[in-house]
């Protein structure tokens, strides 16, 4: 297994066991033979995670005063866990190594009941390092809840790719854009789509969540299968290089894509009505992410 595959599978099993309240004990041979016999391992969760702040600073621009960095963006008060501040758990990872190479990790619930989530944030500012150290809110008031029905992740030893199926449905999200006056209220997304829907599997994404499809065939997504009314994403995460600078970065694929979406708006407090997305599909998307 390649460097990035060894990462990805250390740093799953590292975040899996965060957060879990058990008292450590220690294995004799016996019990240790039994685990490591297994054809793969599970691992059950329930975690709330709280984090101050995350902080992005921009390097110095060139000709910029070598004493100042770049401004900054600073993400405050995040809070993770399940739906009204409650505990993310119900959590079951199963990690498995393939014949291949591949590492397969599925995070499905212990129950077989969707898994409920719960997403906080105070507020995200943009923040000045120079002397007149300006600073501007862009949102506040960040609040995401729903329900996870299917997450995979598969780490390909052949293309050193990060492949991603996830079903899920988003049941409530508020936001203020304080820079802009705007409110965004009961946000939902999922999906009415009634029929499987075609999508066209590409380089690096098998697409057939039932299994590997050959490259550059039409498969069928079943919008149904992981959930009533659940949004479908396919998408992988690699490296990459751009054919038009030679700059290499983190390239970004979305296969498929599949949403409803309506929201509530307002503007300086007053409603202003309902803005409603239907059958939105994106798929064959590719983004590369680099610096400059």
């Amino acid at each position: 297994m390649k460097g990035l595959n060894k990462i990805a599978l250390v740093t799953a099993i590292s975040a899996a066991s965060f957060g879990v309240n058990a008292e450590l004990k220690s294995l004799d041979d016996s019990a240790m033979g039994e685990l490591t016999g297994q054809a793969g391992i599970t691992i059950e969760l329930e975690t709330k995670v709280d984090i101050g702040s995350i902080v992005y600073t921009d390097t110095l621009a060139a000709g910029g005063d070598a004493a100042l960095s770049g401004g900054s963006l600073s993400v405050d008060g995040i809070s993770i866990g399940g739906r009204g501040g409650s505990l993310l758990d119900d959590l079951a990872i199963d990690i498995d190594l393939a014949e291949d190479g591949d590492a397969i990790i599925d995070v499905h619930s212990a129950s077989g009941a969707p898994i409920d989530y719960g997403v906080t944030i105070a507020g995200a500012s943009l923040i000045g390092n120079d002397a007149a150290a300006d600073s501007t809110l862009l949102a506040s008031n960040i609040n995401i809840e729903g329900d996870l029905y299917k997450l995979n992740f598969q780490v390909d030893t052949a293309t050193d790719t990060l492949n991603i199926v996830a079903a899920f449905t988003m049941t409530d999200f508020d936001m203020d854009v304080d820079f802009l006056s705007l409110g965004i209220q009961n946000l939902t997304l999922g999906s009415d789509a009634s029929a499987d829907v075609a999508a066209i599997c590409g380089a690096d994404v098998a697409c057939n969540t039932a299994g590997a499809t050959a490259q550059g065939t039409t498969t069928t997504i079943n919008t149904a299968a992981p959930g009533s009314n659940a949004a479908v994403a396919i998408m992988s995460v690699g490296a990459g290089t751009s054919a038009a600078t030679g700059n290499a970065g983190l390239a970004v694929g979305i296969e498929f894509f599949e949403a409803d979406i309506a929201m509530d708006m307002s503007l300086g407090g007053t409603s202003i009505g309902e803005i409603a997305i239907n059958d939105l599909v994106i798929s064959q998307t590719s983004m590369l992410v680099y610096g400059h």
